[in-house]
């Protein structure tokens, strides 16, 4: 009742002028007040200030890929300078290249019963974004980090996380394909504390109905080039390259499935000719730099920052060996040869 009574007597005319400056000032007051129980990005100079941005969750936490949205008025977040001034920005480089400086939005924090701090965080920059989890010791050290979530721009896949009561991850990635049909991968992540590193401790998929299933998309494009060629580690690990536009350029299509197809990755597009040998996929807004040396009859790769083409424990590596061309039929083989007329 009081404060209705105050806010009464602020309508009234012959007290507006003597309330207004008093009020104003109690506001502006209040404001900066409020504003201050947040160190802003540039006063951050502790991994201690750092963890404080992090609001408290609760666990279970739950994610999907619309999480990774961020509003363009969102002015919360710490700047990659601060952030990779107080601990390791090398956690980026699988999705974002060693060149990436991504901003660093806090979601959240909690603690387990071994006093392990896990801080879940939205890094975005202009061409790729990524929800993480990392882990610290009570003394504010980083144990371990890895990707929750990774932008996908591709509409039939659906992504998200769930982080339990007992601080099990799990991943889950659903994708439907042309016939109709959906196909599903769940992973299971635990943090090991001997180890310092997260685990894989449960795969469950469908993905084996479709195993044996791989198309290459680029199969038919002409392969005139002297690199052009199918290079095979076996049926589920390709490196397809085919004609580009010109001279520079090649068209590929990757494809590799490791550990017993529980971790995968895809990529396709083109190739810039570097070296006569060398050619590199890295697409304008696409962090992912792609390299393939060509060798004899090998080709190797190496990657930066592909992390949205893959699944996240594995990469895009290793050698792959040129599939001999078809050899053409001759005609009428094996038939006798005609008589000559008398």
């Amino acid at each position: 009742m009081a404060q209705n009574a105050y806010f009464s007597r602020l309508t009234q005319p012959f007290m507006v002028k003597k309330w207004i400056v008093p009020v104003f000032f109690a506001l502006t007051l209040a404001a900066c007040k409020s504003g201050n129980k947040q160190v802003s990005s540039e006063e951050i100079v502790t991994v201690k200030e750092l963890v404080a941005q992090f609001p408290e969750i609760k666990m279970p936490y739950a994610a999907g890929d619309t999480s990774l949205k961020t509003a363009k008025n969102d002015s919360n977040f710490i700047s990659y300078k601060t952030f990779s001034g107080l601990l390791p920005d090398s956690i980026f480089h699988s999705v974002f290249g060693k060149n990436g400086k991504p901003r660093i939005y806090p979601v959240g924090r909690s603690t387990d019963k071994n006093k392990e701090i896990y801080l879940v965080a939205k890094a975005v920059s202009p061409s790729a974004r990524a929800l993480y989890v990392l882990v610290l010791s009570d003394a504010k050290q980083l144990l371990a980090a890895m990707p929750l979530l990774v932008g996908d721009e591709n509409e039939n896949t659906e992504h998200s996380v769930l982080i339990d009561n007992r601080y099990s991850i799990s991943l889950n990635r659903q994708r439907k394909l042309p016939d109709g049909r959906t196909i599903y991968k769940k992973t299971a992540w635990a943090y090991i504390s001997g180890s310092k590193a997260f685990a894989l401790i449960l795969t469950e998929t469908n993905e084996t109905e479709t195993k044996h299933e791989l198309q290459n998309p680029i199969d038919t494009l002409p392969r005139k080039h002297k690199l052009s060629g199918d290079y095979l580690q076996n049926k589920l690990n390709l490196v397809s390259v085919r004609d580009g536009r010109n001279d520079k350029e090649l068209r590929i299509f990757v494809h590799f499935e490791k550990d017993n197809g529980s971790c995968k990755g895809e990529l396709k597009g083109e190739a810039k000719l570097v070296a006569p040998n060398k050619a590199v996929y890295h697409p304008s807004g696409d962090p992912c730099e792609l390299t393939l040396r060509f060798e004899g009859n090998k080709v190797t790769l190496s990657e930066e920052g592909c992390g949205s083409h893959r699944d996240i424990k594995c990469f895009f590596d290793g050698s792959f060996t040129r599939k001999p061309p078809a050899k053409k039929a001759k005609a009428n083989a094996g038939s006798k040869p005609a008589a000559k007329p008398a």
